[in-house]
């Protein structure tokens, strides 16, 4: 007892600083204990907080998509039934991956017939009203309670086999969205305890290690804090990506909304049996629709705003083998029957296990554009004129009209695809060097004469113009061309004529001439001005062509008679052909004159001349002798009566 005595003196300064670390030991657990409690109780219920949100995000956005379907139910245009038969197809397709692996949305009837079940198909159509969990829940009747309760949403708590890796039955926390429409519901759930059993081993073990490390020196309080400040961050780092996320879609989705209401192109999307899911205003407006509301609520499916009902059938055979099917033509009706050519872009969306869920795509209207096309290739194909596209490299044909066979005598059918060599069209093979070598110079060539050959080896006069064109990029050429074989034949035997008819005018004996005539302003005839005249007339005359030519009479010869301005004008003013003889006292001398008019018009007179001035002279003695003859025999005839 006294060798205690002695020794407690000595341990007691170490006892008390030992007990004050014990018991602040001891104290530091507790309050570690306590306030780590505390901060994995607010980590597990922030981390529940956000499984139940997303939970509840899933549902929701399932209940929005069968949302149109159940606005029929209620309108009375369909029945529950089919409602359910439209829903099915569009939740099975709802699965998607958390992070313990595959999940679903389920959809149930108020009855306990399972609808639809995409990770377990064969429970689908059976009544499992009865089904309870390892502590007796009845599951379902839970979940249609609360769906019953609440329809706007509620969650659940039971006990279930975890599909995704394992048959371990675990807590899981459904979250059930009412349908009373169809009398169902659709739901949700996550594995609570799978969700947080990883955060909880760690804790513990982090729990562990520091009351072990505590009693060192409490050094591993220090790193369990630090461990635990670091992987609060990480969770709060995840929860402000997720909320940048959801804000990203937000904007997003707005954008979208903005893009999709203020396009100028059509936008729709169907369902695979034709009916409307969405339109925009763009979209409606193209078949008489004031809006796309009204559009929808039309009930029309897309095959009625088709003028051929079956070229859907078509384009849907072309979608589902290609997936997507870009500016397909098709011709369609508006709302009041009027006809509509569009411009097609659409595209499939499936499922994960491959189904149809919907048509989306573009629509542009090219009505304008068909009806130019139309009409321009109307014109193409039937002006009389040859006209022709070809490569201009090495000449092949590529687009022919009716023209071109009517003038050359080849079927277009045989000569698309052929060059111009090929059908032996150029007499001249240089000459289509010679259009290639200034079309790629730049210019354009307008009425250029050549020689062709036909398709029966007769060879044509032609006259061409062309211009080089680009189509999808590839130089050509449009050639346009006209068959003036007839023309130039005219033209020569014209040509001829004018030469002989000049040769005729020049060498004949009569003197020739056009007057042109001359007319005051109240349009009487006045004077006369020289216009053509033969070499007889310049004779006759003593004139040189080019001194008188358009020069006044009167000024050229001062002292012509007014007879000859009656004369003339007579002719010119009536358009009656006149002969006569009159003296002209500038030549000094008698004219026999055949005198008309050349046209319908009084601006010109012609005349032709006779100089009969020395058959006047030799007729005038004659005319003497029987004036005076006549004088003498009045008195006989006088005295006769006597």
């Amino acid at each position: 007892m006294q060798i205690w005595n002695r020794q407690l003196p000595d341990k007691i300064p170490l006892f008390k600083p030992l007990l004050s670390i014990v018991l602040l030991a001891l104290l530091s657990i507790g309050v570690f204990l306590a306030v780590s409690d505390y901060y994995v109780n607010i980590l597990f219920d922030r981390v529940e907080k956000q499984y139940r949100q997303n939970l509840i995000n899933i549902v929701s956005v399932a209940r929005h998509s069968v949302e149109p379907v159940l606005k029929k139910v209620r309108s009375g245009e369909i029945s529950c039934a089919e409602a359910i038969e439209r829903i099915r197809p569009m939740i099975r397709a709802m699965t998607y991956e958390d992070r313990n692996g595959k999940n679903y949305v389920f959809m149930t009837s108020y009855n306990g017939t399972t609808l639809v079940q995409p990770l377990d198909p064969a429970q689908e159509m059976k009544n499992r009203l009865d089904l309870r969990d390892i502590k007796g829940v009845y599951i379902l009747r839970e979940l249609i309670k609360a769906a019953k309760t609440t329809p706007e949403g509620s969650f659940v708590r039971y006990h279930y086999p975890h599909y995704s890796h394992t048959k371990t039955i675990e807590e899981k926390l459904t979250y059930v969205v009412g349908l009373p429409e169809i009398e169902c519901y659709i739901a949700t759930g996550m594995y609570m305890e799978h969700a947080i059993q990883e955060q909880r081993e760690t804790l513990a073990k982090m729990k562990y290690a520091a009351i072990l490390l505590l009693v060192a020196l409490l050094i591993p309080i220090f790193f369990a804090v630090f461990v635990i400040l670091n992987k609060n961050k990480k969770l709060l780092a995840e929860v402000r990506t997720r909320m940048q996320v959801e804000e990203d879609l937000k904007k997003g989705e707005e954008k979208y909304r903005s893009i999709f209401e203020n396009a100028i192109e059509g936008i729709f999307q169907t369902t695979p049996d034709g009916h409307l899911i969405s339109v925009n205003p763009a979209f409606a407006s193209c078949f008489g629709y004031e809006s796309p509301r009204a559009m929808l609520d039309s009930g029309k499916p897309i095959d009625c705003y088709y003028a051929d009902p079956g070229e859907r059938q078509q384009l849907l055979r072309m979608i589902n083998e290609k997936g997507v099917v870009e500016d397909y033509l098709v011709k369609m009706k508006r709302r009041d029957g009027d006809i509509l050519w569009a411009s097609l872009s659409t595209r499939v969306v499936r499922n994960n296990a491959g189904h149809v869920l919907y048509y989306e795509g573009t629509l542009e209207d090219v009505t304008d554009h068909k009806e130019q096309e139309e009409k321009f290739s109307k014109v193409f194909l039937t002006t009389p004129d040859c006209i022709a596209i070809s490569r201009l490299a090495d000449g092949r044909l590529m687009e022919l009209n009716l023209g071109f066979e009517d003038i050359t005598g080849w079927k277009r059918s045989e000569a698309v695809g052929q060059t111009s060599y090929d059908i032996d069209f150029w007499v001249e093979t240089s000459e289509r060097d010679l259009m290639e070598k200034d079309l790629k110079a730049g210019g354009d060539i307008l009425h250029r004469e050549f020689l062709f050959r036909r398709k029966d080896g007769s060879v044509r006069n032609g006259v061409y113009s062309a211009r080089s064109i680009q189509i999808a990029g590839e130089a050509c050429l449009i050639f346009v061309m006209q068959d003036i074989t007839e023309h130039k034949q005219t033209e020569d035997a014209l040509q001829k004529t004018a030469s002989e008819l000049q040769m005729i005018f020049k060498n004949m004996f009569n003197a020739f001439v056009i007057w042109e005539s001359v007319f005051d302003e109240e349009g009487g005839f006045v004077s006369f001005r020289f216009g053509f005249f033969n070499d007889a007339f310049a004779r006759i005359s003593g004139l040189k062509r080019e001194e008188v030519t358009g020069r006044d009479v009167f000024e050229v010869w001062p002292g012509t008679e007014p007879s000859w301005i009656e004369a003339y004008g007579k002719v010119a003013l009536t358009g009656n052909p006149d002969t006569f003889d009159m003296y002209h006292a500038p030549t000094q001398g008698w004219y026999h004159c055949n005198a008309y008019r050349p046209t319908d018009s009084p601006a010109q007179v012609c005349v032709i001349f006779e100089n009969i001035t020395q058959a006047n002279r030799r007729k005038r003695p004659f005319d003497r002798a029987r004036s005076n003859s006549g004088a003498f025999s009045r008195p006989i005839q006088a005295a006769s009566l006597c």
